[in-house]
């Protein structure tokens, strides 16, 4: 069984030098699917042995990436662990142990999903968010392939759907995913608002999309709590300045929809904290941007009360699952 770590990535330079070291310390292979990045993210992969670059066709943020990546982790023989991250993640590189102790224990015959959970690193890197959606966060991010399970390929904007094929059989990991994300303000910022310019584009209700990413914006009064030390064992970090960067060709993008449709279009957004968007705004209508549409704030209650109900459900489901395979693995091993 190999270790194969595949991910999206696009203009990606600022931090792919620390989480393709990272990715190769645990995986024998490392496929990347690239889409027209116009930094020098290939000459970094090229750098990783480990590393293959395949390239992605597709326009704008869909979850057909997803698919691509599944397909040419394929083309490597034998039921494989296929890790799915992104390029501001890293992971505890003895995670792999883990999932190995479970798989020789149980020597499956079909496809098991592993969760963890997914940690928001937020101030700085020692610290994570612990309110809100961030508070027992689990993501299905690894999976052992059968080679026969798949995900439903129906196209969705924004990779709005889970990053590996939908499997039954889930075991939840103690070592959690680091999300570096929200500690690159201005570059998390553009690349949310670009996201939410895109559904509206598409058609999807302004007040949804706002509440969706809510969660996002950043909040001086966040409630975090300090990064258990063995978490960031054998993970090189980036320093502070790298956070400071963001990426132009988003803010470009932001700009390309602005032109095709109008700012005025995008005004029901949440997205005008943001200066330069803002600015254009003033200087195409003469006004600033004021009519946010959002949801009831008893509304947003009654989602977050259905959000904490459904992970806790996924927790007991785990939790049971995994003793009942436990109990049955300790029948078998009786019966031998």
């Amino acid at each position: 069984m190999k270790t194969i770590v595949i991910a999206p990535i696009k203009n990606e330079a600022w931090i792919l030098p620390y989480t393709l070291k990272n990715f190769s310390d645990f995986a024998d292979h490392v496929i990347v699917a690239d889409q027209k990045s116009v930094d020098n993210t290939k000459e970094i992969c090229s750098k990783f042995e480990k590393v293959t670059v395949i390239d992605n066709p597709y326009n704008g943020y869909t979850n057909e990436v997803r698919f691509l990546l599944l397909d040419e982790a394929r083309k490597i023989p034998g039921n494989n662990l296929i890790v799915q991250l992104d390029a501001d993640e890293f992971i505890n590189p003895d995670f792999v142990l883990e999932i190995k102790s479970i798989i020789e224990k149980e020597k499956p015959s079909s496809a098991i999903a592993f969760s963890t959970e997914w940690l928001q690193l937020y101030y700085d890197d020692n610290s994570y968010r612990i309110d809100g959606v961030w508070k027992n966060n689990y993501k299905h991010f690894a999976f052992f392939d059968d080679r026969i399970v798949d995900y439903n390929r129906n196209r969705i904007t924004n990779e709005h759907i889970n990053r590996i094929p939908n499997i039954k059989n889930v075991r939840e990991l103690s070592l959690p995913i680091l999300h570096l994300q929200s500690l690159a303000v201005k570059r998390c910022e553009l690349k949310q608002a670009l996201y939410m310019c895109n559904e509206l584009n598409e058609g999807w209700d302004p007040r949804k999309t706002n509440n969706r990413y809510s969660v996002s914006q950043f909040s001086k009064t966040a409630k975090t709590k300090k990064l258990v030390p063995e978490w960031k064992k054998g993970v090189d970090l980036p320093d502070q300045k790298t956070y400071t960067t963001y990426d132009e060709t988003k803010l470009k993008d932001i700009f390309s929809l602005f032109e095709l449709r109008g700012a005025a279009f995008f005004e029901p957004l949440n997205i005008w904290h943001i200066e330069e968007l803002s600015d254009y705004f003033v200087q195409e209508t003469g006004t600033k941007p004021t009519k946010i549409k959002t949801f009831p704030s008893w509304l947003i209650f009654l989602n977050n009360i259905k959000n904490k109900v459904k992970n806790s459900i996924f927790k007991w489901y785990t939790t049971v699952n995994l003793v009942i395979h436990e109990k049955g693995f300790k029948k078998l091993r009786k019966a031998q």
